[in-house]
């Protein structure tokens, strides 16, 4: 994942505290802890997605930021933010602080999801424009913007009825859910590629990931294709697909391996 990041403009969360990344993801998820209600998962729901979007809309600002300093298509490429990202440490985590910040403005605060969206959308076709503009060789208006949540069991297993699902109501998620969802109303699938992973991620989580978002996700659609795999459903579905790769490999000993 590091390494597709540092060829591809994008964004690395990290939902373990001992280990890459900014301890943003982490505080954030202690946050949403605290402040959850066990008897309103409606109410858990939308405070989660509201810290999530803060959350991105921090590291939409330092990004963008970063792109405001002169000269910077010839010392700041994408290879020095994904470094800057999965170590953060070595300058004080300004996104865990920025990220801090956003979320102390929020408590005791009714924010509206709507109006909320509206500026980290904003911020983020700010952001597109910019690269775009600073022309990029891995870069262009039509470019699609990776984001990795590293580890994402950990989230996966927190609270796990505490929450619901946007699309079945009624239906209880733990807080991955709500992030997710978070996420994806910032831009469309073409323009924000979403990628989580984690060596703890179950079927079951890959199964209801896949239809949150704007809109029900139907198996076979290409919302999210090659990233997000909603038909691995059992462990023949994966032999299956792993079989499908094997045929469009080029010599026999490699489809031997």
């Amino acid at each position: 994942m590091i390494e597709m990041l540092c060829l591809q403009w994008g964004f690395y969360f990290n939902a373990a505290e001992r280990d890459l990344g900014s301890f943003d993801l982490c505080r954030l998820a202690d946050f949403i802890d605290s402040n959850t209600d066990l008897g309103s998962a409606t109410i858990n729901t939308r405070f989660a997605k509201n810290a999530t979007l803060l959350l991105f809309l921090s590291r939409l600002m330092i990004l963008n930021y970063c792109l405001n300093i002169p000269n910077c298509r010839q010392t700041f490429s994408s290879a020095r933010w994904a470094l800057l990202q999965v170590c953060p440490h070595m300058f004080k985590d300004v996104f865990m602080h920025l990220s801090n910040e956003l979320c102390d403005l929020m408590k005791g605060q009714a924010l509206l999801e709507s109006i909320l969206v509206s500026i980290v959308r904003k911020e983020f076709k700010l952001l597109r424009h910019k690269l775009a503009a600073h022309d990029y060789l891995n870069f262009s208006i039509d470019t699609t913007l990776r984001l990795v949540i590293d580890e994402a069991q950990i989230l996966s297993d927190m609270n796990p009825s505490s929450y619901v699902s946007s699309i079945a109501q009624g239906d209880p998620r733990p807080m991955l859910s709500p992030s997710l969802h978070a996420f994806r109303t910032v831009g469309l699938p073409d323009e924000l590629k979403i990628i989580y992973t984690g060596t703890g991620l179950s079927i079951r989580t890959l199964h209801w990931a896949m239809g949150i978002g704007d809109g029900v996700k139907e198996y076979g659609s290409s919302s999210f294709p090659y990233i997000e795999f909603p038909g691995w459903t059992s462990v023949d579905s994966v032999q299956s697909y792993i079989g499908r790769l094997k045929d469009q490999l080029l010599d026999e000993e490699s489809k031997r391996r």
